[in-house]
């Protein structure tokens, strides 16, 4: 049996490797951050260029020692157009603006003068000669200009600024203006498109963004939480602490109550109330999760349960709703499956030989109906897990469902990241253990 486990778990390996890839690429592709929307906020916020430019360099710090502003994977295919450095771009929004200038006119060397141009730009209007309102305006409107390629709008834009800055006395503005102005037109001029079409192969080598990134993994390094730079797996372990006590709660009472409740509807002494006992079971299933916690949280306030142990009582709480929500199905299902093998043949000869209905329910049918219940709590470990997200939000749990919560507002993909991996981590975890208990209700299966 162990050599069959060891077996699976090699299987499991390469399964892991791909979820934690996927997890990460995912969590590249969604556009901003919280570190991103921090210093975007605090650049606009800036009553000077030089608090400016120093988030900036704090910014770029940030990237350089997290790994962002390497490249994401060790190579790319892309166009003849593109240049291989566009990653070193921190901003996530000029980058897409920059690929916007690419795919439109593709000539790179011309769209980097320009880049470089409206950002002289900025740091000029960014300075301590205009009032605060005026400087809003005019960086709002430097954000427009980059994200637009049509000819028209950009000259729409630059027209504006022309007549909001260039007024006396106001030279050194009108100069970077027009620096500004003969750029764009240099791109829209010398526009070399046909090389979008140009497949190009770019190779980055080990510096990467993923190689960093899963080494640190089998390390079990998770990266940094982007609002507070606490370690993410410091983040997840503590409130991973919180749910799992409520998960292995709700678990082990699940599946020790719900078999124990189907063999006693299983007695021949229970056929009379037999009905009303899962027509109970049935309402009970149907009321959602989130009624039933606000029901007990309610009746919990007003009775004064929560009283000097708030936390320690909103986790009984949340396992007594649990429970109740998971049990009737598990209990339902138990019953069918021991309805189902105490029709069988054996039962019966089991029943001729004169054993006791007891030995019966507990020898013979509850054994042989063993797998399908099996099957059903591989998945239910994981899916506690993540059932906790309402409960813990509901009842102030600070486990792993409201760091979820809070991480996806925050938009904290590192801690989102790690959550997703764990949990799927568990679930492959959850099925091997499955596989064993398989070969440990039914022998046969163990060659």
């Amino acid at each position: 049996m162990l050599k069959k486990a060891g077996k699976r778990l090699l299987i499991l390996l390469p399964a892991i490797w791909l979820l934690a890839s996927v997890v990460f690429l995912l969590s590249k592709s969604i556009p901003g951050s919280a570190s991103e929307m921090q210093f975007e906020q605090a650049a606009e916020s800036a009553n000077s260029s030089a608090k400016a430019e120093a988030r900036q360099r704090a910014y770029r710090q940030l990237l350089h020692r997290t790994g962002e502003d390497l490249p994401l994977f060790y190579f790319r295919i892309g166009t003849a157009a593109e240049p291989d450095t566009l990653h070193k771009i921190f901003l996530a929004n000029h980058r897409a603006a920059l690929k916007n200038l690419v795919f439109t006119y593709g000539n790179w060397p011309e769209i980097s003068d320009y880049y470089l141009a409206l950002q002289q730009f900025e740091k000029t209007i960014s300075g301590p000669d205009l009032p605060q309102e005026t400087k809003r305006k005019n960086l709002k409107l430097t954000r427009q200009l980059l994200a637009t390629s049509a000819p028209a709008k950009a000259n729409k834009i630059l027209l504006e600024f022309q007549k909001t800055l260039c007024f006396s006395g106001e030279k050194v503005l009108c100069k970077d203006l027009e620096n500004l102005r003969a750029s764009f037109e240099k791109v829209v001029a010398h526009q070399h498109s046909a090389l979008n079409y140009q497949p190009t192969f770019f190779w980055y080598g080990t510096q990467n963004q993923y190689h960093r990134w899963f080494g640190n993994l089998l390390r079990g390094d998770l990266g940094f939480s982007n609002r507070d730079m606490r370690p993410v797996s410091e983040i997840i372990a503590e409130a991973f602490a919180i749910t799992i006590w409520l998960a292995l709660a709700t678990f082990v009472l699940v599946a020790i109550s719900g078999p124990a409740i189907a063999m006693v509807l299983s007695r021949k002494s229970m056929e009379s109330s037999r009905g009303a006992v899962l027509g109970f079971l049935y309402a009970l299933e149907s009321i959602p999760l989130f009624i039933m916690a606000l029901v007990f949280l309610s009746v919990a306030g007003y009775l004064g349960w929560f009283g000097n142990y708030p936390e320690e009582t909103g986790m009984v709480l949340a396992i007594a709703v649990l429970v109740l929500v998971n049990l009737p199905y598990f209990t339902s299902q138990a019953f069918v499956a021991l309805q189902s093998e105490l029709r069988e043949n054996y039962v019966l000869t089991a029943k001729a030989k004169g054993l006791s209905e007891n030995n019966v329910l507990l020898r013979h049918a509850f054994r042989n109906s063993l797998l399908p219940l099996i099957t059903l709590l591989a998945d239910f470990f994981p899916v506690l897990l993540a059932g906790t997200v309402v409960l813990e939000v509901i009842f102030s749990l600070p486990g792993m469902g409201r760091l979820l919560v809070s991480s996806v507002l925050a938009r904290d993909y590192h801690v989102i990241a790690g959550l997703v991996l764990l949990t799927g981590l568990l679930k492959m975890l959850s099925h091997l253990l499955a596989d064993l208990f398989y070969n440990v209700a039914d022998p046969r299966l163990r060659a």
